[in-house]
């Protein structure tokens, strides 16, 4: 790595920096409820690398709201072209989707970034998409896209807590332009151009101001009023003072490369042989390409119950499928749940953001309901509990007199604990033997625990009757267990929030199917012995098969190659029955024989 240098201040604009030179970053604004939160917004700076613990709601619409890195020296200031690029590491305890890490360029009117600049994103969601963005005019709207390379379709890095990935801008000329780059083991994979726009605040000429962004969005929870504050971490900064075609445009395009791969397996002995490359033209590029063997053991299936068999099924589901109010207890003589409702907390989109919301503040209303089964989404504001949720549910606006206003009922949390009754194994008409699977139909935070197990937990809002937004989520329970086999009453513990846009909360179960509502979910398997290899080659042809190796023991398996370079990927998949070899089972039958010979003596 370069030592870390000091740059002179630059006494014009234009001035350039040594292709691949570094400055510190020396100043982090804190824009919107980024700022004053605790602990305070903070940043380190050497070598190239940096980190940035700040929150921030969003960088979206007229003005920024999130931290932004940058030199006050002039080193990252220009009137002309530039390049930026860098790592980023990592981000920790990231939203599901919409904190945003990465470069973010300013065009600046004084000579100090302001929150509303016209400003240039290439960055990483937290959801792991690649995103580019714009905001063309001095607190106007902020815009994504436009992708240049669209038959790679949307670039998806990985898991922004743990793995890398490398970021590109510049400008050329008039226009702005971004890049991404899939990181091999610290250095850039291909660079593939991800947008790039002719934006009149950008024009050559024009001064702006290229950094590193972070915000953290509302989903990270934690304490930081509408944004948590989280860290995220960068390194390989680099920059330079001309426009770098090398990580932009046709050379990186999408249709001028491919990956691929071969995969080999001899049953005899279980010895997996593969390769993996990057072409440009048809000819090798010889540049580094990841490699991925994953082999599974087939007779090692075992049922997932609860969270991480939690998937999306569009199914639409039919009212005699709700979990029905004689089915929940607050206790042995009490029926319905226990509601707590919170109001104008904003979603926190995940459970520790709702525990702290919980240990924190009083609950507006508490009411007790009969089920989980409301909606408000006919826009009528209900006022007695014969309007709302068809007669089915206490009314929340009666709980919590004079919170909601008109419409739909919006912003607010319900917090429902109680007992629900699971069916003897006679008497659940849908479910198999050993599992209830249920599905929800909230908008828009969920969470369901029964029996202490947690089912559910997403921030995927979907309609009332779960087919919205690509479905809502269904999770199995494991009732397996000998207690359940007539019946029993166990803990329930339910949390439904409610952002804005709809309102809607119910619970489905199958164990009233008496249709087959739910037959085409099946409960999730995952296998418990699986193998992985992970590295990176830089061959160019599968005429180079066995540039690796992997070793599998007897049985039967499922093995796959995946190849990938930045956007791009290829499987490839085989079936196998490993067996000893020759030499190896006569090894053992040999030492068998000895044994025997020994003990007959």
């Amino acid at each position: 790595m370069k030592k870390t240098r000091k740059l002179l201040t630059l006494t014009a604009l234009g001035g350039l920096l040594a292709p691949g030179a570094y400055a510190q970053f020396n100043k982090l604004e804190a824009w919107g409820d980024a700022a004053g939160t605790t602990p305070a917004p903070s940043f380190t700076s050497g070598g190239g690398a940096s980190t940035i613990s700040a929150g921030g709601a969003d960088f979206w619409g007229g003005s920024d709201q999130g931290a932004y890195l940058w030199d006050t020296n002039g080193n990252m200031t220009r009137t002309g072209d530039f390049t930026a690029s860098v790592r980023h590491v990592s981000t920790n305890s990231p939203a599901p989707e919409w904190g945003r890490d990465g470069i973010l360029v300013r065009a600046i009117s004084g000579s100090t970034p302001a929150a509303d600049d016209p400003n240039w994103l290439a960055m990483r969601k937290s959801n792991g998409q690649i995103e580019t963005g714009r905001r063309e005019t001095r607190g106007g709207g902020t815009e994504l896209g436009p992708l240049n390379v669209s038959d790679l379709g949307p670039i998806n890095s990985g898991n922004i807590a743990t793995t890398g990935y490398f970021l590109a801008a510049a400008r050329d000329g008039n226009t702005m332009r971004a890049s991404a780059a899939m990181d091999m083991n610290g250095t850039p994979g291909r660079w593939v151009e991800t947008g790039a726009s002719n934006i009149a605040a950008f024009a050559a000429g024009n001064p702006i101001v290229f950094g590193l962004g972070h915000q953290s969005h509302a989903q990270s929870g934690g304490g930081a009023g509408n944004g948590g504050v989280n860290t995220a971490s960068f390194d390989s900064w680099s920059t330079s003072g001309t426009y770098d075609r090398s990580k932009f445009g046709a050379a990186s395009g999408a249709t001028t490369w491919n990956v691929g791969g071969a995969l080999t397996i001899n049953p005899l002995g279980g010895n997996v042989r593969g390769s993996a490359y990057t072409q440009e033209g048809g000819q090798s590029t010889f540049e580094s390409t990841k490699w991925t063997i994953r082999a599974v053991d087939k007779n090692s299936f075992v049922p997932v119950f609860g969270v991480a068999g939690a998937g999306r099924n569009g199914t639409a589901m039919e009212t005699q499928d709700i979990v029905p109010a004689s089915n929940f207890r607050v206790n042995s003589t009490t029926t319905g749940l226990t509601a707590n409702i919170y109001t104008g907390t904003g979603n926190p989109g995940n459970i520790s953001g709702a525990r702290n919301i919980f240990a924190t503040k009083t609950p507006n209303g508490t009411t007790v309901i009969p089920n989980v089964d409301w909606t408000g989404a006919d826009g009528t504001s209900p006022t007695n509990a014969t309007q709302y949720n068809r007669g089915e549910v206490g009314d929340f606006s009666v709980a919590v007199p004079g919170q909601f206003t008109g419409g739909n009922q919006e912003d607010y949390g319900v917090h429902m604990t109680g007992e629900i009754w699971i069916p003897g194994d006679a008497d659940r008409k849908g479910s198999i033997a050993n599992a209830v699977k249920f599905k929800d139909g909230i908008d828009d935070y969920t969470y369901l625990a029964v029996d202490g197990k947690v089912l559910l937990n997403d921030n995927d809002w979907t309609g009332y009757n779960s087919v919205d937004n690509g479905g809502s989520h269904t999770a199995a329970m494991d009732v397996s267990d000998s207690k359940f086999d007539d019946g029993e009453w166990v803990s329930f513990e339910m949390i439904a929030w409610e952002g804005g846009g709809g309102d809607a909360g119910v619970l489905y179960w199958d164990a009233n199917d008496e249709n087959g509502t739910f037959s085409g979910i099946g409960v999730p398997t995952t296998p418990t012995n699986v193998i992985t290899a992970t590295g990176y080659t830089q061959i160019g042809t599968e005429d180079r098969n066995g540039a690796f190796a992997v070793a599998l023991p007897d049985g039967e398996w499922e093995v796959s190659l995946t190849v990938e370079n930045t956007g791009a990927s290829a499987v490839f998949n085989q079936s196998v029955t490993v067996v000893p070899e020759p030499t190896s089972a006569l090894l053992v039958m040999i030492s068998a024989l000895g044994f025997i010979v020994r003990r007959r003596r």
